[in-house]
């Protein structure tokens, strides 16, 4: 939770101005540098399109994110609208951002290309010790180590009183109708606020807490009340074998509805808004680096035995009921 608050995200850059370039001119060009930090230092910038590659000099910072450097484009790389690959290295880390520009020519433009590629080193420093950083995203990503991981656990507690549920109709105990009963309350426990973090970031992301067009939030919402009617159903009865043989039969029931309701759905849905699912881009090997995993991975591992263990705590407070 700490390194998942606390990790900077990576010095990246997102702007690039302006838009018209005027080929064999040195011009100046402003970049916004994301998160440059105290006293940055731009070590190298550079253009790229297809084999053609250019550098831009560093002149001096505008302010504490706008970067601003001279470039002369070579008269060979195009005309018209092209999109140029721009990569930035500033504090030692590269970033790099595909910046659509104009490129006009004058009869006296004759400008050569100047090669410069990044080393094997350069390579290297892309991502390290920082959190990637997604324009739509920018400090929110930093919710992924909190609200997936709630959802994994949620979906590891159901799939474990589902698991609880055959073994009851197998073999009747109220000791296991216990069991499955506090699974599924700390699963409820693990979706509420599994819906807080994602609807705070959905504000952020989509610019509102519950778009209606999402299907997977639609899923999830009638899931949770699928699940609130289960510990209504226990509610309603009182002979405790009864109970428990009901509520067993109506878990097993409705989890599979709710994997097919949350993981099947959207992914049918060409209006989905969450990330890999419909139309929409997962989170891939670029936006998911080495430091964001090492945090991630930890972090589902972490808060599934968090909530096995408050589930046990659960068991056994019901468990002393029974006796």
């Amino acid at each position: 939770m700490v390194g998942g608050l606390l990790t900077p995200l990576k010095v990246s850059l997102t702007a690039v101005s302006p838009y018209d370039l005027v080929a064999g001119k040195t011009q100046e060009i402003d970049l916004s540098i994301y998160n440059p930090g105290v006293n940055p230092k731009v070590n190298k910038i550079f253009f790229s399109k297809d084999s053609i590659s250019f550098k831009a000099d560093f002149i001096s910072w505008a302010n504490s994110g706008i970067a601003q450097a001279k470039v002369r484009v070579p008269a060979n790389v195009g005309k018209d609208s092209i999109i140029f690959d721009v990569f930035a290295k500033v504090n030692g880390i590269w970033s790099k951002l595909n910046y659509g520009a104009r490129v006009i020519h004058n009869d006296d433009s004759a400008a050569l290309a100047i090669v410069s590629k990044l080393s094997n080193d350069d390579k290297m420093s892309l991502a390290n010790g920082s959190f990637p950083f997604l324009t739509l995203l920018y400090e929110s990503i930093r919710n992924l180590v909190f609200h997936v991981p709630l959802w994994f656990s949620m979906i590891a507690l159901l799939g474990a009183s589902c698991w609880h549920s055959i073994k009851y109709l197998r073999k009747p105990s109220l000791e296991v109708d216990a069991k499955i009963y506090s699974l599924v309350n700390v699963a409820i426990l693990c979706g509420i606020l599994g819906c807080i973090t994602g609807a705070v970031w959905a504000k952020v992301t989509w610019g509102g807490y519950w778009p209606k067009e999402d299907p997977k939030l639609q899923g999830v919402a009638i899931g949770m009340f699928m699940y609130l009617a289960y510990m209504l159903l226990r509610m309603s009865i009182t002979d405790p074998y009864q109970k428990a043989k009901l509520s067993a039969q109506y878990n097993i029931f409705i989890f599979p509805i709710f994997i097919a309701l949350i993981a099947i759905m959207p992914k049918l849905s060409p209006t989905s808004l969450h990330p890999g699912t419909g139309g929409t881009v997962g989170f891939n090997q670029y936006d998911m680096n080495n430091t964001l995993r090492m945090y991630f991975y930890p972090a589902v591992a972490g808060w599934i035995m968090f909530f096995l263990w408050l589930a046990n705590i659960k068991y056994k407070i019901e468990r002393r009921k029974i006796k």
